[in-house]
């Protein structure tokens, strides 16, 4: 690691890594900065000077360009993390000393919390405050924590409340949440926004509505000593408590009840639970340097404790499947567990002589990248543990992200905050053609055509190029024009065009062989634009946005087709078309979907309503819409009368069907095989009724008439 990091006159405040893993930020003489390369421990640039007090929190942003500090001296300030210039004046305003600084998931709003008992909101590119101070706590400010969608901040304090704040406009929403008769240790979103649980010094957890701010149901109680850590299932229904009593319990998100008695078994205090991606397994972490896994419906032990390491454990992830748990040590070292039944599998994964920062697993669950801060990429076996070539250690400069498999599993790319995109053998690990370069910027997301042969890259820079997917030569120049960051990319089925749909609220058609616009961008929405999708013919795009609505487009011209579609009372989550394209449904976090007929834009029956949807699919008879929950239900309306026929699928753990390379089994025996354009779900779990068979798996659904399998 190089020379100790020397330079302190005085005793010296916490370390801070800024989230990219490689640039460190340390406190001296209490008034100033040094920022560190926290690979070589060479100092980088001269100390940030200018807080004339103590400074109390440093926090980075989530890109890791910016880092925020706060002070004694009522002061916060803003520098860049590169070369550590301070952006723009301090934010003043706050009376007393501001006590912690954090940003919201898009990293565009910055909340200072201070002594004189408010929070405020900060623009995090430009300084500016936001709005009036947030007030009404009458002691402290404990904490305070963005929802994953950046708009509802909360506030914790010691007096025993929280307060739930639009993130935007610093208006309080709701009254305080009250109930807690001791100070509040950590507060937790669930993933959809919707639900704020609470852990108090009291030992309970409560649940509330993060819109209204109405306690859910009685405290949670039964935990003896402090609880540290909770955790929300995927699908939001369970919830996790780890506590210094040792012990996990497992709750009703929505009644509060406890499923079972609590689940025992570490000797020391658990420090953090989560969830596997299906959620039907919880791994929970103690500082006896053990991990558990528990069955999370059921609650009992899934074999023995994960033990092997001296030292402590620095992260824990699931496979894609839910099957495999790698567990991330102090050591640098990876071990891959059985997640069932916790038998290691293989011998430890060693070699990588950085800090592993990530871990990506590739879409059939049977090979994972793990990803160093040293820019090295390391590929492995799954199932064996063993590694698939040599570290792939030339290439990137700096911290990698994001990682991602083409659809067939072939290719790896991966990008990096040096601004580079590279594509290496997902079999072999030896790259394949030079680096793409020629962004300006780090790279925010990379994605693949549908047949695998375009890749895409959006960029902080505001811009997206297109790649050759086997060679790596860019196609065409940068497309150019957003003034926001891009928010979501699709292809259209016959991979010629691209749309994007940007926070800048407009929308733009690419060609995606040239890179070159095809006409005036898309304007219209009056907030961020969430999901845009083509018709199946490629000639009408639909786009959904945070304002509530969706609007259709001619794909070739850029011309709005009539009024926008309006009915949906929050933002819109996804919009897809039938396979005939003649209808449109939309999904909103208002707990509904609507269809629309795509020619006369009419709003065909009632809103389908039945709980929170994630995600929807036609069935490719046009006849059935089915949607995903995300908690193991799915329903199935009829398209034409807007009803739910007589077919729902429950949870199908009793049922005799799986699913095994392309094939459909029951109890073990190959009963049914699926052409390619079948397979867009990965590992799924399987429901079928009246010749119907749904495939789903993350939110993503694939609805299949047996008959037409039978006819091919």
């Amino acid at each position: 690691m190089g020379n100790p990091l020397t330079g302190f006159r005085n005793r010296s405040r916490p370390v801070v890594f800024l989230p990219d893993g490689i640039v460190l930020a340390s406190v001296t003489d209490g008034k100033t900065i040094q920022l560190w390369d926290g690979r070589t421990g060479e100092q980088l640039g001269n100390p940030l000077t200018g807080h004339t007090q103590w400074i109390t929190s440093m926090v980075g942003s989530p890109d890791s360009k910016v880092l925020a500090s706060a002070s004694d001296d009522n002061t916060v300030r803003v520098w860049d993390a590169q070369t550590g210039a301070q952006l723009g004046d301090p934010m003043a305003g706050h009376t007393q000393s501001v006590s912690s600084v954090t940003f919201s998931p898009d990293g565009k709003v910055l909340a200072s919390v201070s002594l004189d008992m408010t929070v405020r909101l900060w623009d995090a590119q430009t300084g500016a405050q936001l709005s009036d101070p947030l007030t009404g706590h009458t002691q402290s400010i404990t904490s305070a924590v963005f929802s994953p969608d950046s708009k509802i901040l909360a506030s914790a304090s010691d007096d025993s409340t929280l307060r739930l704040w639009n993130a935007r406009t610093g208006v309080q929403l709701a009254d305080p949440l009250t109930g807690h008769t001791e100070w509040i240790t950590s507060v937790v979103f669930s993933s959809d926004s919707m639900v704020l649980a609470s852990v108090s010094a009291d030992n309970t957890v409560r649940l509330w509505d993060a819109r209204t701010g109405a306690q859910l149901g009685d405290p949670l109680t039964g935990h003896t000593e402090w609880i540290m850590s909770v955790a929300f299932s995927p699908d939001g229904k369970i919830l996790a408590s780890g506590s210094y009593d040792k012990t996990v319990r497992l709750w009703d998100a929505r009644t509060g009840a406890q499923f079972g008695d609590s689940l025992t078994g570490h000797t020391d205090a658990i420090t953090s639970v989560v969830f596997s991606p299906d959620g039907k397994v919880l791994a929970s972490v103690s500082t006896d340097k053990t991990v558990q896994s528990w069955d999370a419906l059921t609650g009992a032990q899934l074999g023995d404790p994960l033990t092997g390491h001296a030292g402590n454990i620095s992260s824990v992830v699931f496979s894609p499947d839910g099957n495999v748990l790698a567990t991330l040590w102090d050591d640098n070292t990876v071990r891959l567990w059985d997640a069932w039944i916790g038998a290691q599998l293989g011998d430890p994964l060693t070699g990588d002589t950085r800090e592993i920062t990530s871990i990506v697993f590739a879409p059939d669950s049977k090979t994972f990248a793990s990803v160093s801060d040293d820019g090295t990429l390391r590929l492995w076996d799954t199932r064996t543990g063993a590694p698939l070539g040599a570290p792939l250690t030339w290439g990137h400069t700096y911290w990698i992200r994001p990682v991602t498999f083409s659809p067939d599993g072939k290719v790896l790319v991966s990008a990096s905050g040096d601004k580079t995109v590279r594509l290496w053998d997902a079999r072999t690990g030896a790259q394949l053609g030079d680096p793409l370069t020629g962004h300006t910027d780090l790279i925010r997301s990379v994605v693949f055509s549908p047949d695998c042969k375009v890749l895409v890259s959006a960029s902080d820079d505001k811009t997206v190029r297109l790649w050759d997917a086997r060679t790596g030569a860019q196609l065409g120049d940068p497309l150019t024009g957003h003034t926001d960051l891009i928010r979501s990319v699709v292809f259209s089925p016959d991979c010629k065009v691209l749309a994007s749909g940007s926070d800048d609220k407009t929308v733009r058609l690419w060609d995606a062989r040239t890179g070159a616009q095809l006409g005036d961008p898309l304007t219209g929405h009056t907030d961020w634009i969430n999901s845009v999708v083509f018709s199946p013919d490629g000639k009408v795009l639909a786009s959904g946005s945070d304002d509530k609505t969706v609007r259709l487009w001619d794909a070739r011209t850029g011309a709005q087709l009539d009024d926008p579609l309006t009915g949906h009372t929050d933002w819109i989550n996804s919009v897809v078309f039938s396979p005939d394209g003649k209808v449109l449904a939309s999904v909103s976090e208002d707990k509904t979907a609507r269809l629309w007929d795509v020619r006369t834009r009419v709003q065909l029956g009632d809103p389908l309503s039945g709980g929170r949807i994630r995600s929807a699919v036609f069935s490719p008879d046009d006849k059935v819409l089915a949607s995903n929950s995300g908690n193991g239900m799915i329903q199935l309306w009829d398209q034409l009368t807007c009803q739910i026929p007589d077919r729902s699928f429950e949870n199908p753990s009793v049922t005799h069907l799986s699913y095994e390379s392309n094939w459909i089994l029951w109890d073990s025996a190959r009963v049914l095989w699926l052409p390619v354009h079948y397979r867009s779900v990965i590992s799924p779990t399987i429901y079928f009724s009246r010749g119907t068979l749904v495939l789903t798996s993350y939110n993503i659904l694939s609805v299949i008439a047996v008959y037409e399998l039978l006819n091919l």
